[in-house]
């Protein structure tokens, strides 16, 4: 008889022993997930107490210095099955989300969504950011300068970013952009901040 298990005498369809074992890993991964839950809330609660710290500190919110640190820490503690690139793209929101338990971090970007500046500025602060399209650069230097924004983020296609002098670049980077292509972006903040 195909389709069927004889054990001891007894016959059961193998298809209701797969859907045990089915229904048992999928309560494994339930149990698995609340866990996860537990630690993000965790690791939020703990982010947001770093953020009241650096605001007494008068530090701020986003360092992108650190933020490199942990991932490429994470990354290398990562085995199999999860590659790199996974592990940095959901800690990179899990790093957005944590930094925005304090205060959601505001940037600016030459709108409309989805361009370049939209692109680059979910890549470099995730999708927990509150992002305000501008009308061009000169629309980020704007908000920027006015405290609209937090931080502004610009694509740089090829030609040198000029920027008024009261603000500072914070980071420069790339992102996957078209067709796989490597586009460069900065972050740029006001020097008061």
């Amino acid at each position: 008889m195909t389709g069927f298990l004889h054990r001891a005498g007894k016959s059961r369809p193998i298809y209701l022993m797969r859907e045990k074992e089915l229904q048992r890993l999928r309560r494994e991964i339930d149990r698995i997930d609340a866990g996860i839950i537990s630690l993000l809330n965790r690791r939020a609660k703990t982010s947001a107490r770093i953020g009241a710290r650096k605001k007494r500190l008068g530090r701020a919110p986003y360092d992108p210095s650190r933020e490199q640190e942990i991932l490429s820490r994470l990354k290398s503690l990562s085995r199999k099955p999860l590659p790199a690139s996974a592990i940095e793209f959901i800690f990179g929101e899990i790093l957005s989300a944590c930094r925005s338990a304090f205060r959601p971090i505001r940037v600016a970007y030459p709108g409309p969504a989805p361009g370049p500046g939209w692109t680059a500025g979910i890549y470099n602060f995730g999708r927990s950011a509150r992002f305000l399209a501008c009308s061009g650069n000169s629309g980020i230097f704007r908000a920027l300068q006015t405290g609209r924004a937090d931080y502004g983020i610009i694509a740089v296609s090829g030609k040198k970013a000029v920027f008024p002098p009261d603000l500072t670049v914070v980071k420069k980077g790339t992102f996957p952009g078209r067709a796989g292509k490597k586009e460069k972006f900065i972050v740029l903040q006001a020097r008061s901040r």
